[in-house]
């Protein structure tokens, strides 16, 4: 009876395990490339607004591109969920946020940040490592 509880309790581990969605596979960003130009400014931005930096674990990021006005670069945005801790050491949990070179929001932070999501996280190019 036990060998049977114990295969049931194996069996169940593994079945669960199975049902986590597999993560998404993140590019490396070539130096030469425009995207990379917006990269590390925007992880700095993302270092400037949160708490605890260092605590920062990201999830589903992609880069996307917009173009704002005609005959300029456009913009690269990076969008994706971030989880972090406050000030008294405790994580939050991941809620979504937006980075660009001169920005970085998180969605409990800003009333209009739908608004910036549905205008900047749309044309997505592809998962990054941020």
């Amino acid at each position: 009876m036990i060998k049977v509880c114990l295969f049931l309790a194996a069996a169940a581990a593994l079945t669960l395990g199975a049902c986590k969605p597999a993560p998404r596979e993140a590019i490396i960003v070539d130096p030469d490339d425009a995207l990379f130009d917006d990269l590390y400014p925007a992880k700095q931005q993302m270092k400037v607004l949160l708490s605890d930096p260092d605590s920062a674990k990201y999830e589903n990021v992609a880069a996307y591109k917009t173009q704002i006005d005609e005959g300029k670069p456009p913009l690269y945005s990076f969008c994706g969920m971030v989880n972090s801790k406050n000030q008294f050491g405790g994580y939050v949990g991941y809620q979504r946020f937006v980075a660009t070179a001169k920005l970085a929001m998180v969605e409990t932070e800003y009333s209009d940040f739908g608004d910036v999501w549905d205008r900047l996280c749309l044309h997505e190019i592809e998962g990054v490592a941020f």
